[in-house]
């Protein structure tokens, strides 16, 4: 199986794509799905496509995902196989976020079905644009879903690591406009919006606010000559919390406050924000918990539940209804040219899957 399983990776990652080019990624895998009894249905958006899969079977209805993008392309990739892992050269990432996912549910698929055992219903989801917002997920119609349970296979560390606890985030992007003056001949009739969004910044709690929630100011432009009273500030943060009410009761304040300050000084705001996912909580106790406990007991491999600080197509298949974990598949080093993941991994990821989508007898 092993050999299988890495000649399928080195496949994947030879296929750029960077998000919202993953037409000839998700033409292949369309191919390969419905070689196994899937129907398959491409689901188009914004000039790219999600792929759903569906299979018959018998039993409780179990999602699959993993997402088709990579961070940045990996074009003319040179793959580099040694002392068990597999990377590049070092002049490209590799892509094994998320190809190391894909690989491990089509090599476990394959595996089930070639030994003759019967399936679980399946619902195989590659998304497209998970990188920069989790885009396909979002557009993923849950009418169209009838999964129980779900499992994406796009998280870190070693398999039987599986994150069932992540936050909501909440994106802000303010405009302060002051009014532009010359610098030397009338400052005084300009509002400089630099002076304004420093005192903002000063009452705004950033970093870390409690155990769970966060928050940040990421991007600010502003200014275009040093002889001009600077008219507008652009700021661009996030709120992150593991409470949904209270990333709200965040952003919110930080609106309030970008006004009031704005007020006081003789400027004005433009304040929008957008929930770019929610947070989401599966107990140990859980179905998707314990189901997922037993067929890695089948495998000699301990469950690690573990909480993560940003989101995941899980996050939006939760928010969907279905219960999903984030699992590990043994990826290292993701969004650089360091990256790496472990055949050892590759291998066992698969191996989970093949356990995960065979029905008992």
């Amino acid at each position: 199986m092993e050999q299988n399983v890495v000649d399928l990776f080195r496949k994947l990652v030879e296929i750029d794509s960077p998000s919202f080019k993953e037409s000839e990624l998700a033409n292949y895998l369309s191919v390969e799905l419905e070689k196994l009894d899937f129907d398959v249905k491409l689901d188009k958006h914004e000039k790219t496509t999600n792929i759903i899969g569906k299979r018959s079977g018998s039993g409780s209805t179990i999602l699959l995902s993993a997402h088709m993008d990579t961070v940045q392309s990996n074009k003319g990739v040179k793959i580099v196989e040694k002392n068990g892992k597999i990377r590049t050269d070092g002049k490209t990432i590799l892509g094994a976020d998320d190809k190391a996912g894909i690989t491990a549910i089509l090599s476990g698929i394959k595996k089930t079905i070639s030994e003759g055992k019967k399936l679980h219903p399946l619902e195989v989801i590659f998304t497209y644009g998970e990188e920069i917002g989790l885009c396909g997920a979002k557009k993923v119609n849950s009418n169209d879903l009838k999964a129980q349970l779900g499992y994406v296979f796009d998280s870190g560390g070693d398999v039987g690591i599986a994150i069932n606890k992540a936050p909501s985030e909440i994106d802000f992007h303010a405009k302060v406009l002051g009014k532009e003056a010359h610098s030397g001949v009338n400052p005084e009739d300009g509002v400089d919006a630099i002076k304004i969004a420093g005192r903002i910044i000063s009452k705004l709690k950033l970093g870390r606010i409690d155990e769970d929630t966060s928050s940040n100011i990421g991007v600010i432009k502003g200014g275009e000559m040093t002889n001009i009273v600077c008219p507008l500030v652009e700021l661009k943060g996030e709120v992150r919390s593991h409470n949904y009410e209270k990333a709200q009761q965040i952003i919110n304040q930080f609106e309030q406050t970008f006004k009031d300050v704005c007020d006081q000084h003789g400027g004005t705001v433009e304040f929008a924000k957008e929930v770019i996912y929610h947070n989401f909580y599966l107990g140990e106790d859980q179905q998707v918990t314990q189901f997922l406990k037993e067929k890695l007991d089948k495998l000699g491999l301990s469950l690690k539940l573990k909480s993560r600080g940003g989101g995941s197509d899980a996050n939006v298949f939760n928010n969907k209804g279905i219960p999903t974990l984030n699992l590990a598949v043994g990826m290292a080093n993701v969004h650089t040219n360091d990256e790496y993941v472990s055949v050892d991994n590759l291998v066992k990821s698969s191996k989970l899957v093949a356990e995960i989508v065979k029905k008992e007898q």
